[in-house]
């Protein structure tokens, strides 16, 4: 064991690391977005909570603050906001060029949401939120001065016609600006003028001051400006309408605009070049029309963005003396569980280090710093806050992850934090509690809490939520709110605060709504699209119209590390004797497959679930075992593997862990040298689990990947035909 101090050793990584790429966030230094999207099938609304986790989705729940959060290969977070669908991107940088990205990040969320959806469900646009940074010092003040400033030109140029207003939040680290659904050409002008907007207005370079009636935002901390809050209907009357300002004289709506748009173009500067500002500036002139004049949408960038960075965490590292495991990722931070052959410990590294930490992790560069701080004594570091989240460090254990997101303000303006199992003096944070599906995440059953030095546990796998009733209807066109709109929140609120499971995603993936007035979906062309996915056994789910119970999965908020598997160069088939068809069960267990390749790799993700209809939940488990046949060279050579499965699991209790992983040695005959097999233990009543591989394959080759689950049919189940899954590439991988 080294004796060096482990302040000393976790200075010593970050030295290696190095200093970040960019300087500390400014004000409206990062834009991110978030589109939802509403699901139908035919007249009926679809619950995109019913179908997320049965889509095979091809990433990782990492979010401690969002059970239904993926993290997907291109660095896109994939999750649900109430009943839609919400695709999240990476912050972008504010640099010239910077709106194409926001367009492109849009254009490859859809693509990836549209290739999920099982065939006949149409994505209909919902809402867009763009969040520029801001620090929390400036936030609440900036956001009133903007609501009063800058809103209602961003009306004009985000909403509809038939929109009822926008939402302006003060959220941890960022002010979140909420609106219509829109992408394309109109998407990049309103993300000129978001950042241009937010930095002018924390400089205080604001236009002169409306005289605006404001209302709270529903749910969650922030402001609801209406579309009559400046006076007259600024929909209906437009650029025309007459505003009048704080210092009682008035000024039109186009003036209004051109004095806002001046503002936030100045604040832009060196920031944007002219294809940033060319389709604003004509919006503002005239020669475009606005939102509220019927834009249309328009493709925009037909670019797929990909962000290494954020999308590399999701595979695990191997080096030597350690594997490298993302265990918490969300934008400000990312913590890996390093776990080398004496003991496991944690790196955390911010935003601003990662794309630096994954190239010189992958390298070796970090490998003496930390295999030497693997090979120190342990001595209680513990990363339990958010402020120890700010610099590259290493840890010996990881507290409770919900403390590591940045606090939000409730619907008073309050700091509040998530409660969490029985521990006192917390309360809920506020927006998404009270929400079905966003639930803690805990790393330790109560009654055994995990020891330091003991390793964190992977991320849980969600089970598949059940069914629900379908959403009332939206609210007609026009200024009023429904009070039913009022209403809602409320009950969600009271439910929250009985059942004790409110949360939030702190600083994570998604900004969610309020279920307070919503932005009407757009009528753009491009906004209502249908999949044509081909169908698999497990793409779509029976909705029952009504429930009047929500089901509590055994040992939920519990997760057990995978053991590390054990490695052998070939598996020969064993020979067992057929076994006697079991009693068919309530319960179903189902397998889905899919595919990430690219670069020359292809990540299979093979997901399980054992589905259990209302009435079952506590009657029946199932032990599970998944065989897979990876695809093999010409000359039936296996494939060479980057690291062996990895698998994550909601079991407690049973077998778990993957054993025969493949290897690449010449002249190894056919089908076993690329089979292997992963036990996910004794899964509960709607629980689940997710195994991932990754091979070395070059490009130019058509490739098949088989998954069965229960090959031996020893589970007693509905539904044995829904037991395999095959996912095919037919040129993989440029």
């Amino acid at each position: 064991m080294i004796d060096a101090p482990a302040g000393q050793l976790s200075a010593a990584f970050a030295a290696a690391i190095g200093a970040a790429a960019t300087g500390p966030d400014t004000p409206g230094s990062l834009l991110g977005l978030e589109h939802e999207y509403s699901l139908s099938d035919g007249e009926r609304p679809v619950d995109f909570r019913d179908l997320i986790h049965s889509l095979g989705v091809p990433g990782l729940p990492l979010d401690p603050g969002d059970r239904n959060a993926y993290r997907l290969p291109s660095g896109l977070v994939l999750t649900c906001d109430d009943a839609e669908a919400e695709v999240a991107s990476p912050p972008v940088r504010l640099q010239p060029g910077f709106t194409n990205l926001i367009e492109a990040w849009a254009a490859t969320g859809r693509a990836e949401l549209l290739r999920l959806l099982p065939p006949g469900i149409a994505a209909t646009g919902y809402s867009t939120h763009l969040s520029a940074a801001m620090p929390d010092a400036l936030n609440a003040r900036v956001a009133d001065l903007y609501a009063r400033t800058f809103a209602p030109a961003l009306m004009l140029l985000i909403d509809g016609p038939d929109s009822h207003g926008i939402y302006i939040r003060p959220r941890a680290g960022r002010l979140e600006l909420c609106g219509d659904y829109v992408s394309g050409a109109r998407l990049g002008a309103v993300a000129a003028f978001v950042a241009g907007s937010a930095t002018a207005c924390a400089a205080g370079n604001s236009p002169p001051a409306l005289a605006a009636r404001l209302a709270p935002a529903i749910s969650r901390y922030g402001l609801y400006v209406s579309r009559r809050a400046v006076g007259p209907d600024l929909y209906a009357e437009g650029r025309a309408a007459v505003l009048t300002r704080e210092d009682g004289t008035t000024i039109t709506a186009q003036q209004h605009l051109e004095v806002a748009w001046a503002a936030a173009r100045n604040a832009l500067a060196a920031h944007a070049d002219g294809s940033d500002l060319a389709v604003i500036d004509r919006m503002v002139a005239g020669t475009l029309p606005l939102g509220t004049e019927g834009h249309p949408d328009g493709n925009g960038s037909t670019a797929r963005s990909h962000s290494p960075a954020d999308g590399a965490v999701i595979q695990p590292v191997n080096r030597p003396g350690f594997t490298a495991t993302a265990v918490i990722a969300v934008w400000p931070f990312t913590v890996f569980r390093l776990a080398g052959s004496r003991r496991s410990a944690f790196a955390c590294v911010p935003r601003a280090h990662l794309p630096q930490f994954i190239r010189r992790l992958t390298s070796g560069e970090l490998d003496a710093a930390v295999v030497a701080y693997l090979n120190s004594q342990p001595t209680g570091r513990t990363l339990a806050s958010h402020g120890q989240t700010q610099e590259p460090g290493l840890w010996d254990d990881v507290g409770e992850p919900l403390d590591l997101l940045p606090p939000e303000r409730d619907a008073k303006g309050e700091y509040r934090q998530e409660a969490k199992g029985d521990r006192t003096g917390k309360l809920p944070r506020p927006g998404k509690a009270g929400r079905s599906g966003k639930l803690p995440v805990t790393t330790a059953p109560s009654e055994a809490p995990r020891a330091a030095g003991a390793p964190l546990a992977p991320p849980v796998v969600p089970p598949p939520p059940p069914p629900r009733p379908p959403r009332p209807p939206r609210p007609e066109s026009g200024g009023g709110i429904p009070p039913w709109k009022y209403i809602a929140p409320l009950v969600a609120a009271f439910v929250a605060v009985v059942i004790g499971a409110a949360v939030v995603i702190g600083g994570g993936s998604s900004g969610g709504s309020d279920t307070s007035p919503s932005p009407t979906p757009s009528g753009s062309p491009e906004s209502s699209v249908t999949s044509a996915r081909t169908a698999s056994p497990t793409a779509t789910r029976t909705r029952e119209p009504t429930r009047t119970a929500t089901p509590t999965p055994t040992g939920s908020g519990t997760v057990t590390p995978s053991p590390s598997p054990t490695i052998s160069p070939t598996i020969s088939p064993t020979p067992t004797p057929t076994p006697e068809p079991t009693a068919a069960g309530p319960c179903d267990l189902t397998i889905a497959g899919s595919s990430n390749p690219g670069n020359g790799l292809i990540t299979y993700v093979v997901q399980v679930a054992w589905v259990c209809p209302p009435g079952s939940e506590t009657d029946t488990h199932a032990s599970v075992h998944v065989d897979d046949a990876l695809p093999l060279q010409s000359g039936q050579q296996a494939f060479t593997p980057i690291g062996p499965p990895q698998i994550i699991t909601t079991a407690t209790s049973g077998a778990i862990g993957c054993s025969g992983p493949p290897h690449a040695h010449a002249g190894a005959p056919g089908f076993d040298t690329s089979r292997f097999g992963c036990d996910a233990g004794i899964l509960p009543a709607n629980g689940g689990a997710t195994i991932t591989v990754t091979l070395d394959i070059g490009s130019g080759q058509a490739l098949t990947n088989t998954a069965v689950v229960d090959a031996d049919n020893l589970v007693p189940e509905s539904n044995e035909g829904n037991n395999q899954a095959q996912t095919t590439d037919l040129n993989c991988c440029p």
